[in-house]
């Protein structure tokens, strides 16, 4: 139980960090039906919300994400779209 309810994560893949630690997160969403995904941190400044949602193309994604049709290489303004609109007919009900 997350203890609250999300429409969804963008974040960073930061590079994929060391050991992949910029995307392991992704997954861990999945089982509260949250769609979860990362930009390149080429097309995004790291840690700078403008920057991911005006210019960030997505990198990753977990199993959520793809069921919604969240896609590799779309803006992340499209994504976070896809995810709005998922949650608002589709309230993730394990949170």
């Amino acid at each position: 139980d997350l203890g609250f309810t999300l429409a969804g994560v963008i974040t960073s893949d930061v590079g994929l960090a060391k050991g992949s630690s910029g995307i392991e997160g992704l997954a861990l969403l999945d089982p509260f039906n949250v769609p979860a995904a990362t930009v390149c941190c080429h097309t995004a400044r790291v840690g700078d919300a403008q920057s991911t949602y005006f210019t960030g193309r997505i990198s990753h994604l977990n199993k959520t994400a793809d069921k919604i049709g969240v896609q590799l290489d779309e803006p992340a303004r499209i994504a976070a779209r896809r995810m709005l609109e998922h949650a608002a007919n589709n309230p993730n009900k394990n949170c």
